[in-house]
């Protein structure tokens, strides 16, 4: 009923060639979908509503992941402060601290490590958040999932471990 309402509305006011105009209302309305355009009130609205902080969207992200691809620690503290799980998965096996290594983003990664991310966590090759990060040429990613102690000798389900990445993995 509500995606109803402001489906009448959004097509009242805003011009057909509005790029979100031709959205899906309900997908508007997903907390993950808020997270990723960083839209702090919506994603605080959505929690007040009733949401649940692992409320999965496309792909089956939860809102976190997308906070800490982006590095905004103002929607993943208040993630984490609504329970967010730091270990949910996308249909990939990618978790949170996978998204922030692989696009660098190291308060996030700090963070997520704060609140008890597995450091080690393969995702569904058997890629570690630190093969992200070396394959991204993400240094500081490096050396932070390093000094926190991510273990380089972990191997994908290629064979490969963190050294064989930073050689350039076939």
């Amino acid at each position: 009923m509500l995606s109803a309402v402001l489906g009448l509305a959004v097509a009242a006011t805003v011009p057909p060639n509005a790029a979100w105009a031709q959205a899906d209302m309900n997908d508007l309305l997903i907390l993950p979908r808020a997270a990723e355009r960083n839209d702090f009130d919506a994603v605080l609205n959505m929690l007040q509503r009733g949401d649940t902080a692992d409320t999965e969207g496309e792909d089956h992200r939860a809102a976190l992941s997308f906070a800490a691809a982006n590095g905004n620690m103002q929607i993943m503290n208040l993630l984490l402060d609504h329970l967010a799980n730091v270990e949910h998965r996308d249909r990939f096996g990618d978790t949170a601290l996978h998204w922030a290594s692989l696009n660098g983003q190291a308060e996030a990664v700090k963070r997520l490590l704060a609140a008890n991310a597995n450091i080690n966590d393969q995702n569904g090759e058997g890629v570690t958040a630190l093969m992200m990060a070396i394959s991204n040429n993400r240094r500081e990613i490096v050396r932070i999932l390093l000094a926190a102690g991510a273990d380089p000798t972990v191997e994908d389900f290629t064979g490969h471990d963190a050294v064989a990445w930073a050689r350039g993995k076939p």
